[in-house]
């Protein structure tokens, strides 16, 4: 199955809440903020190439090129590439090359990017 790229918050609201087939979701927003707020079962949420992300719920995702996310309330994050993640809450961030997150409230994270503990 083809990728389906995501541009604008409206794309994104009007997926389904699961897939039949394992299906992948690239969000490619070019600094426009794209709020998730839960995961949507069978799919894999990339986010790509300076896009703006805040997850929220359950929701996982995987970003990479100059990726901002903001995680909160529960997320996982797979981040690497340049990308700078603020963990909040319960988040659970595995930190990949030149990563940069910042950890609040109970987050977490590991690996071999640049992890601060903010509080």
């Amino acid at each position: 199955m083809k990728p389906i790229i995501i541009k604008s918050q409206a794309e994104f609201d009007a997926l389904p809440e699961s897939f039949d087939k394992y299906t992948v979701i690239i969000i490619d927003s070019y600094k426009t903020l794209i709020i998730i707020k839960k995961h949507r079962k069978k799919s894999l949420i990339r986010v790509v190439r300076d896009s703006r992300v805040e997850t929220w719920g359950d929701s996982r995702v995987y970003v990479s090129g100059n990726v901002y996310v903001r995680a909160l309330d529960n997320s996982r994050v797979d981040a690497g590439g340049n990308s700078v993640v603020d963990a909040m809450d319960e988040s659970r961030i595995v930190a990949g090359e030149n990563s940069d997150v910042h950890i609040w409230h109970n987050a977490t994270a590991t690996g071999t990017g640049k992890i601060t503990i903010c509080g």
